[in-house]
């Protein structure tokens, strides 16, 4: 199959959330969701991202399950092959994401696939859909400055490409106040 034919099921089922795994399977599932900051005057924590991988775990502490799921995000997946995974869990590309998309604001979705070496160093990272240009930057900064956990093939380290879905959520930025020397300087807040 061709790239771009791959690229379009990826994410037609990634947006549906549709994936090889059973309807029964799913309803075990636990939704991990990661908090940001509580705007001033509110106790209300905006999610920031969710996944069905906690984001704080490495590949080999997730349970079965999770792995499956996982592993449903890669085409052609071999049973005998492991697929790349961030060192220190999913946290190392969230994190740096989320903290910056609230200095940039905007929304939407960001997809893009990093190219895996068999040493757990990106070599490429093609964006594919971003909501700007800045966050296709950071996210490009970001994936070059995360160290993976190679794929295995057959037991061996080989290389891999790793696909990146993320579902931005909407901000704007929020005045501290009026006066002219604070304007354009502030905080991010979610908006529906």
């Amino acid at each position: 199959m061709s790239k771009n034919i791959l690229l379009s099921l990826f994410t037609s089922l990634m947006m549906l959330g549709v994936s090889t795994i059973s309807h029964a399977e799913e309803s075990d599932d636990k939704l991990y969701k990661w908090y940001g900051t509580a705007p001033k005057g509110s106790k209300m924590r905006p999610v920031e991202a969710t996944s069905y991988i906690p984001f704080n775990k490495d590949y080999t502490e997730l349970s079965d399950r999770q792995k499956k799921i996982y592993r449903a995000d890669f085409e052609g997946l071999q049973a005998n092959q492991i697929p790349p995974f961030p060192k220190g869990g999913t946290r190392e590309i969230y994190g740096p994401l989320i903290k910056g998309h609230a200095r940039i604001g905007g929304g939407g979705e960001l997809l893009l696939f990093a190219n895996i070496d068999k040493k757990g160093t990106v070599q490429k990272v093609t964006v594919y859909r971003s909501p700007s240009e800045q966050l296709a930057e950071l996210a490009t900064t970001v994936m070059f400055n995360v160290k993976f956990n190679p794929a295995t093939c057959a037991g061996e380290p080989c290389a891999m490409e790793f696909p990146f879905l993320f579902d931005v959520p909407h901000r704007v930025r929020e005045l501290k106040s009026l006066n002219k020397e604070d304007f354009g300087k502030g905080e991010s807040k979610i908006v529906n």
